[in-house]
């Protein structure tokens, strides 16, 4: 196989891990943003917005991935780039998923916090 291939099938599949991500935090991520903002419509910005930047975020971290040139011809050091383009997709994830975490944790405590106050 041609090493673009090989790039565009560990693109495709990085793709196809962020997809699943969203699809795996769809449920629990309505629900969070239902308590943060009460109109309809905002839930649905956000959620996109989030899902987007989830499924652009492994997209990008395996693209950043360089392959040597005797890549084509020794399996092992293909082996070893391939898991260095996935390597580099979840790298880029996990910051990603670090930074929305703790962006949508400030949300969330200031808008308990301005609950609380309106209760007192």
């Amino acid at each position: 196989m041609k090493i673009f291939t090989i790039y565009l099938i560990g693109v495709t599949l990085s793709a196809v891990i962020g997809i699943l991500l969203c699809a795996l935090f769809s449920g629990g991520l309505k629900t969070f943003l239902e308590g943060l903002f009460p109109e309809a419509v905002v839930q649905k910005f956000w959620a996109r917005m989030i899902n987007i930047i989830i499924v652009l975020a492994s997209i990008s971290g395996s693209m950043t991935n360089t392959y040597p040139e005797n890549a084509g011809e020794d399996k092992l050091v293909l082996v070893w780039a391939i898991m260095d383009q996935f390597e580099g997709m979840l790298f880029r994830l996990l910051w990603t998923l670090l930074i929305l975490f703790t962006i949508l944790l400030f949300g969330w405590a200031i808008t308990t916090l301005k609950d609380a106050k309106k209760k007192k």
